[in-house]
């Protein structure tokens, strides 16, 4: 095993007790918990390294070590599937799986409403036909060339690439076409105490983290800017309940596990 490999295997194992437990850990506690042979003062070594690293500290000068955020922010971004179509058993798991492990959840269903034509009306009106019913949009020729590109994209991707881009029209139609899915959430209590440990987080974004439309604005995976609150994580994916597509956002700190989230549900 290379140094860096065996450097990579101590971090893990650091978050991962910190994860379970919210407790630092020291070398010779977590000398007893790796499958292979490392003495406590390698490990105080890797230790030494990781904190000069940032992925480490130590919180007072007798204790173990706990990891940082951006420790803890390596560690998510490798762990958690970002374009994996997760599967989802019921609602009450998602439920329970909320409230025990700290996370703000929240479902919206997704009927196939993919774009499949789009129509020049006299140069005057452009009418975008979807899967589910179609939009009427004022005639730019730039427009028109823009939607063409996208023929076959859902109407949630329509409404993240309208907003990337500025696309004001575009955005506002798509948002109101969106509106009409299904939202539930679960565990509200995660999401007050995030709004109430940061106001301007909760002026800008409580709203659309309620109503479903923070999902359009991130593409499936794992993220920690563009919204989210600092400390925070949110986890976006699509996935299946009931043999239907939704599409599943997840919002809590860092230090929530979320892994144990999503294998309960």
């Amino acid at each position: 095993m290379t140094r860096k490999e065996t450097e990579e295997l101590i971090l893990r194992e650091v978050v991962l007790h910190y994860l379970n437990s919210a407790e630092p850990i020291g070398s010779v506690q977590l000398q007893s918990s790796l499958n292979f042979e490392i003495s406590s003062a390698t490990i105080r070594n890797y230790f030494r390294r990781l904190v000069e690293a940032g992925f480490l500290a130590q919180l007072h000068t007798s204790s173990g070590r706990v990891p940082t955020s951006q420790a803890l922010r390596h560690y998510w971004e490798k762990v958690l599937p970002s374009n994996e179509v997760l599967r989802l058993s019921n609602l009450q798991k998602i439920e329970e799986s909320a409230r025990a492990n700290g996370i703000f959840a929240l479902l919206r269903s997704e009927k196939p409403d993919r774009l499949t034509q789009l129509l020049n009306v006299e140069d005057n009106f452009l009418i975008a036909r979807f899967e589910q019913g179609s939009v009427l949009l004022e005639y730019s020729r730039l427009l028109e060339r823009f939607l063409k590109e996208f023929i076959g994209y859902f109407a949630s991707d329509l409404y993240r690439i309208a907003r990337e881009n500025r696309i004001e029209a575009l955005e506002a139609a798509m948002q109101k076409k969106l509106q009409g899915n299904k939202i539930q959430s679960f565990n509200h209590t995660a999401l007050l105490r995030i709004a109430a440990k940061d106001e301007v987080w909760a002026d800008a974004f409580f709203e659309s983290c309620l109503n479903g439309t923070f999902l359009d604005e991130l593409p499936c995976g794992v993220h920690f800017k563009q919204g989210v609150p600092p400390g925070h994580l949110v986890y976006t994916a699509r996935a299946v309940l009931n043999d239907q597509p939704v599409s599943l956002l997840a919002m809590g700190h860092m230090s929530r596990d979320f892994r144990q989230f999503l294998g309960s549900l």
